[in-house]
């Protein structure tokens, strides 16, 4: 089994549409990487397969803050 990862062009829109919202800074000298994986996030259920999220996260390479994004939220959807 591979990892999914999202795309360069995906990469480029997400740090695109992350940039452009007014996000407050997390310390003194932000240093954010977008995680090229994409995280699935499972919801618990009776009932295989059940529904999921899929997440970009990013991570402050000073700080070490990490966030998470839903990629729909963001229009982004993952290659499979």
């Amino acid at each position: 089994m591979s990892t999914m990862k999202f795309s360069e062009s995906q990469l480029h829109e997400i740090r695109n549409k992350l940039m452009s919202e007014n996000r407050p800074l997390c310390c003194d000298n932000q240093q954010v990487a977008i995680n090229p994986d994409v995280f699935k996030l499972d919801v618990v259920s009776d009932t295989l397969p059940g529904p999921y999220a899929e997440l970009v996260m990013t991570e402050c390479q000073n700080c070490g803050e990490a966030k998470i994004y839903s990629a729909k939220s963001l229009n982004i959807t993952p290659n499979n």
